[in-house]
């Protein structure tokens, strides 16, 4: 079992900064925040454990995995709370309509539910879950990996305790991000160098044999498509500089930084209105931060 709403709110008077602002007591890894022309930008000042997924309900809530304290903020118009804790190394999170929530707990290789509270394991056994996805089959899409080789998998499962797993892309070189594109392909960032983002056909595959859409990343770790243009992409730059990105991918490939200054960005969601949610770490415990 783990524990919801443990926690009052916390930093209900917290204003959302602009990018060039720095939040109050923030390591000094943090820096200020630089966007491209015509694109706006929030940084949250509230403090969260090593952030990495973050996803907005319909309501305007948004939960984001917090890995380095084992659990899952919300945030509400009231201010921050902890929506639920004893999660173990918590990254990528999706919702249902019922309420309940799927998450990845990477450190303890499973893909769990968690509603009202309760936690059930979905599977586990995965290795190293990272980030997933629910596809336009209603089944969800987890990304995994035992090795910093490419021989990592996205699994296909149903989102309900007791589900079998199934291999439905292979050979991958450290998966992280996926996003469904409205054609049933399914976008693949991989994370190990070098590294780029694929397109696995509807009917899954393998990576080698899989077209890349995007190439020359130094650690792709998010990615998603807004209701209109090209994905975007949240670059690590890792051994290239000491800041990530966000990108604008190209139909060619080509990527255009429209976010620089950001630590080491996480996943990457385009809420219900079109806005496009980024989590901001620097480490496993460290303080990180919603963009």
């Amino acid at each position: 079992r783990v524990t919801a709403d443990v926690a009052a709110p916390r930093d209900a008077g917290a204003v959302a900064m602009g990018c060039g602002e720095v939040p109050p007591g923030a390591p000094p890894e943090i820096g200020p925040l630089r966007v491209a022309a015509g694109v706006g930008c929030e940084r949250d000042p509230h403090a969260l454990l090593g952030p990495r997924d973050a996803i907005e309900l319909a309501d305007g809530t948004v939960l984001v995995t917090e890995m380095g304290g084992g659990r899952i903020a919300r945030r509400t118009s009231a201010g921050w709370s902890v929506w639920a804790t004893g999660l173990v190394a918590p990254i990528g999170l999706r919702a249902f309509a019922d309420g309940s929530v799927l998450v990845a707990e990477e450190h303890a290789f499973r893909v769990s539910r968690v509603r009202d509270g309760v936690r059930e394991t979905v599977t586990d056994n995965l290795g190293h879950v990272t980030y997933l996805t629910l596809g336009p089959d209603g089944r969800a899409y987890v990304s995994s990996f035992t090795a910093f080789t490419p021989t990592g998998t996205v699994w296909r499962l149903d989102p309900r305790p007791g589900a079998v797993a199934t291999a439905f892309g292979t050979g991958i070189n450290v998966p992280e991000a996926l996003h469904f594109d409205p054609d049933g392909t399914l976008l693949v960032g991989e994370w190990n160098t070098p590294s780029r983002v694929l397109r696995l056909p509807a009917q899954g595959g393998a990576a080698p044999s899989a077209p890349t859409v995007a190439a020359g990343f130094a650690g792709v770790y998010g990615v998603a498509r807004p209701p209109s243009g090209p994905p975007l992409g949240a670059n690590h730059n890792r051994g290239v500089a000491s800041h990530g990105q966000g990108v604008r991918i190209a139909p060619d490939g080509t990527r255009t930084v429209i976010l620089a200054g950001i630590k080491t960005p996480g996943g990457i969601t385009v809420t219900p209105r079109g806005d496009v949610l980024v989590t901001e770490f620097h480490g496993g415990g460290a303080r990180g931060y919603l963009v």
